[in-house]
């Protein structure tokens, strides 16, 4: 597989409810919570092809908050399912805030690579669901002036999750992509309000 420095984990919709089958349970704070977006975790599968290919790659996890939840960080949802569910140790997992929105991610991982001093270096990932890459990708350029390596989290476990791929895109991923309504948000209709400048960031 291609070497990375670090790769970029962008956080999926992490809403907090009663019915969610995974639980969060650390430092006195417990909820069960389901995934949004992701629902077969493509990108946390992906993170651990790469980490069992390279164990001292670095992981940015980079998000919001958690719907429902306040105060509590999608990153350190993420950081959690990852060690626990994903033999991910601690040390190689770097939970960082931001706004709950894609602009808000690329403006927090710039803030922490210029802390690091790693600004410049050209070879760092940028990980997420097909579907969400081609826009993750230009607002990272456009709001931090990142220009990142895109990693699609489907392909990277396109052998072992081909019938989840496939299931994801004939449903809910295929609707993420563009909507059956004209007027109704898409990643399609996103991108091109990022060529018209008219692109209002949501919250996620």
């Amino acid at each position: 597989m291609k070497k990375y420095s670090a790769i970029i984990i962008l956080a999926p919709g992490i809403t907090k409810t009663d019915e969610g089958k995974l639980t969060f349970n650390k430092d006195g704070v417990n909820f069960n919570y389901e995934i949004e977006g992701d629902p077969y975790e493509f990108r946390f599968k992906a993170a651990k092809k790469f980490y069992l290919d390279d164990n001292n790659l670095e992981f940015i996890l980079v998000g919001g908050t958690v719907k429902k939840m306040e105060g509590i960080r999608k990153a350190d949802v993420m950081k959690d399912i990852l060690e626990s569910r994903y033999g991910i140790l601690s040390k190689a997992l770097k939970p960082i805030q931001s706004a709950s929105n894609t602009e808000g991610n690329a403006l927090a991982v710039k803030r922490y690579l210029s802390e690091k001093n790693e600004i410049y270096i050209n070879n760092i990932g940028l990980l997420t669901n097909f579907n969400h890459l081609p826009r993750a990708i230009k607002t990272f350029i456009d709001a931090a002036h990142l220009r990142l390596i895109p990693i699609c989290a489907e392909s990277i476990v396109y052998k072992e999750e081909f019938d989840n791929i496939r299931h994801f895109y004939h449903h809910e991923g295929f609707s993420r992509i563009i909507c059956n309504l004209k007027d109704h948000d898409s990643e399609i209709k996103g991108m091109l309000a990022q060529e018209l400048g008219s692109y209002i960031p949501r919250t996620k």
